[in-house]
């Protein structure tokens, strides 16, 4: 069982002794056998300073493929660059543009998290580089040698990232300049608990990562989020979200017409799988959700009529494909290796242009997309098939234009078309922090909860009163006495307004009529 404490609460007072410390307020708990499991959890629940119980949930990693379809054939000799001997039958690079994208960056400098089965580098193509950091979250252990992969599938996710290129050996990696934190949050036979999800990614952030990818989670079938979803892992997704992370994750391979979660929760990059034709992997899901499409693999088919089958290619172990070696280089399929694609493209991202946030990267990533399907968004392929190339342009047109435009998130209200930044963080009478939640409700104005979702604090409205007084005027209503502060910013000329309410006084309203000048430089 997973319990969430109260801001403050002592949880020796409230669990006692034999309770394991997730990260934040989250802590893990054993249960009591059947019979007396039902009296425990109702006694729990009533504990002053238990804000949410949750029972742990386990999902498994992609299953290795049967072996016949995985035989990589004789590497190809190549006079290209890179020089290494299997890139030519990377197809799914060559698809989303690596050869031009690495004319303008190779992901140098930017700390990726692989959060699966952990990575191993005893092989010939993951040795150039050390690690930037190892955690083994399923045992709570850092350090060298923590994160050691024995089923396979992290260390393929990492290959896909950053494997060695242009070194002469075996194949490529898209963001090879990257460095890649280990993580292992899935035990050797592939079971992944939603705890230790989330406190990988608690740990990814607390140690620099710019960019996490997930190839892992479980199918929504007729659901969407929250309903479908951990509340451990969305208040981990919470923290990465805050701290600038670009998080990534994968539709999953239930061809349903939902997303799998976490790839369904706004703040991540829900991505779906193509074959070597760009066409939608006929096991991945689909969605309102998606963002992108990237490639996935088909070790069934040879579309490409490059002689081989059309699997994703990398170095892993060689229990995947070639048990007999200890390391192979492997073909597998899955939306699994779809996610790591736009990951990588997000640290090329990040490392060209390092003062953009998760919100332009992801504007980038989604306005370059290759459109597939009906045209504009659908979904099928989200906003179109990975380009890493065209985004890296494509952050550097709008960083150069409009380097303060206003992006949504859970956090942040974007109101009169995008022009106005509201956000708001609040402090409880026990001392603890935490930014409010926003949900949208039109054009002009939003809501804010603060401690649950049905527990609305905080109504704020921007109006153009540009016809009356050329300004517009901004309006906000609390029922709250914590206190707060309110931040609005306008990006078409970074002029901030803060409002602030006092720890324990009721919240007066806000009717600035004069907040904001109509207009912008240039105007």
């Amino acid at each position: 069982m997973l319990v969430r404490l109260s801001p403050g609460a002592d949880f020796r007072a409230v669990l006692g002794d034999g309770v394991e410390h997730l990260f934040g307020d989250w802590y893990r708990l054993s249960l009591p056998s059947a019979d007396r499991r039902e009296g425990a959890l109702a006694h729990l629940a009533r504990k002053p300073g238990v804000d949410q119980l949750e029972g742990d949930r386990t999902y498994w990693l992609e299953p290795p493929p049967a072996l016949s379809e995985l035989a990589p054939g004789a590497p190809a000799a190549t006079a290209s660059s890179p020089n290494d001997p299997l890139f030519p039958q990377q197809w799914h690079h060559r698809r989303v543009g690596a050869e031009a994208a690495w004319e303008l960056s190779r992901g140098t400098g930017v700390a990726v998290a692989v959060i699966d089965s952990g990575i191993s580098t005893g092989g010939r193509d993951l040795r150039c580089a050390p690690l930037a950091g190892e955690y083994d979250a399923v045992v709570d252990l850092e350090g060298a040698g923590a994160a050691v992969d024995r089923h396979g599938h992290g260390t393929f996710i990492a290959g896909i990232v950053a494997q060695c290129t242009d070194n002469g050996e075996g194949a490529a990696g898209l963001a090879h300049g990257a460095r890649l934190l280990a993580v292992r949050a899935c035990t050797d036979d592939g079971a992944c608990a939603a705890s230790d999800v989330a406190r990988a990614i608690d740990w990814a952030v607390e140690r620099g990562a710019g960019v996490i990818t997930l190839s892992l989670g479980f199918a929504c079938p007729g659901q969407d989020w929250p309903e479908c979803s951990t509340a451990i892992e969305n208040d981990a997704l919470a923290r990465a979200a805050a701290a600038d992370v670009v998080v990534v994750a994968i539709a999953g391979n239930a061809a349903q017409d939902r997303i799998g979660f976490p790839a369904n929760h706004p703040d991540v990059l829900g991505v779906a799988g193509v074959d070597a034709q760009l066409l939608r992997a006929v096991y991945s899901s689909w969605g309102s959700a998606l963002s992108l499409a990237a490639p996935s693999g088909d070790t069934t088919v040879d579309r490409d009529g490059d002689g081989h089958p059309d699997g994703i290619l990398q170095e892993t172990l060689g229990r995947i494909c070639l048990p007999a070696l200890p390391f192979a280089y492997c073909r597998w399929q899955g939306t699994s290796f779809a996610g790591p694609h736009v990951a990588a493209a997000a640290a090329l991202l990040r490392s060209r242009r390092p003062e953009a946030n998760r919100y332009q990267i992801r504007r980038a990533l989604e306005e370059s997309a290759l459109d597939r399907g009906a045209p504009g968004f659908d979904p099928i392929y989200g906003h179109g098939v990975l380009q890493a190339d065209r985004a890296l342009v494509r952050l550097d047109e709008f960083l150069a234009a409009d380097p303060a435009s206003c992006f949504p998130s859970l956090e942040r209200l974007c109101l009169q078309g995008g022009r106005f930044a509201v956000e708001v963080e609040w402090i409880d009478f026990q001392g603890g922090t935490g930014r409010g939640r926003a949900l949208p409700r039109g054009a002009d104005s939003g809501l804010f909860w603060f401690f649950a979702p049905a527990n609305l604090e905080l109504l704020v409205k921007v109006l153009d009163g540009c016809g009356l007084n050329d300004r517009f005027w901004f309006f906000a209503a609390a029922t709250t006495d914590v206190g707060y502060r309110l931040r609005v910013t306008d990006t078409a000329t970074g002029e901030v307004r803060l409002y602030l309410n006092a720890l324990g006084t009721a919240a007066p309203a806000v009717t600035d009529t004069s907040a904001f000048p109509c207009g912008a430089p240039g105007g």
